[in-house]
């Protein structure tokens, strides 16, 4: 189970989860996909890996300088 966080302004979470911009100032940490055709391949690769059996991915992310 990962860790709790507070977010400061009250809210708590201990998830993140890969989605489309919500065109919201930010995503409380967790990584969005602006492109509406990028996120729909995106799903269906995952889809794909879980289709095989694979149930854990290693995840980078790398923020821009």
């Amino acid at each position: 189970m990962p860790t709790e966080v507070s977010l400061g302004d009250g809210t708590r979470r201990s998830h993140f989860g890969i989605h489309i911009d919500a065109n919201h100032p930010g995503s409380a940490g967790c990584p969005v996909i602006v492109n509406p055709p990028a996120f729909k391949d995106f799903c269906q690769r995952m889809k794909g890996f879980k289709n095989k059996g694979i149930d854990k991915i290693a995840l980078q992310i790398d923020y821009p300088a």
